[in-house]
């Protein structure tokens, strides 16, 4: 586990329900933010800015809230956002609190090419930039958690 992840784990706990245990984190951005945020000049960042606008939005229809380095959180029952507190050299600092929770049944995968993270759900798609190994590694969570639990088990 990396310092990130041991950070996250360690502010989320605390957050979670009772007897929830903590499956995967990854420090995540909506896709197209890191391009708004760097810029290139005015049209770069428009189009980075229109891009990641695109994926705030399909998160929202899914019901999470998703900002620039929020912490995303996996567990057997839910797929969180956390709001973090990041240092200037990247290192999360805190976890400032829960941004919003979906049930783990209504995430249909997560899959993840290089830095991006990809969430279908029933009401669609959105993608999030994480570094390349998080992200493998947190789709690689999901996909080895199996089918969520249903109401009924």
């Amino acid at each position: 586990m990396s310092k990130q992840t041991d950070a996250i784990r360690l502010g989320a706990q605390p957050l979670l329900e009772p007897g929830e245990e903590i499956l995967a984190t990854v420090i995540a951005s909506p896709r197209g933010s890191g391009t708004a945020a760097v810029g290139g000049g005015p049209v770069v960042g428009e189009i980075g800015a229109r891009i990641s606008g695109k994926n705030v939005g399909a998160a929202d229809e899914a019901g999470l809230i998703v900002r620039r380095n929020a912490g995303l959180v996996l567990t057997a029952s839910r797929l969180l956002t956390f709001e973090l507190a990041i240092s200037f050299t990247g290192s999360v600092k805190a976890v400032k609190g829960v941004l919003s929770a979906i049930p783990r049944e209504r995430v249909e995968s997560i899959t993840s090419k290089w830095n991006v993270l990809s969430v279908k759900t029933g009401s669609g798609e959105f993608k999030l930039e994480a570094k390349p190994g998080p992200a493998k590694d947190f789709a690689a969570a999901f996909a080895g958690a199996g089918a969520a639990p249903t109401a009924q088990e």
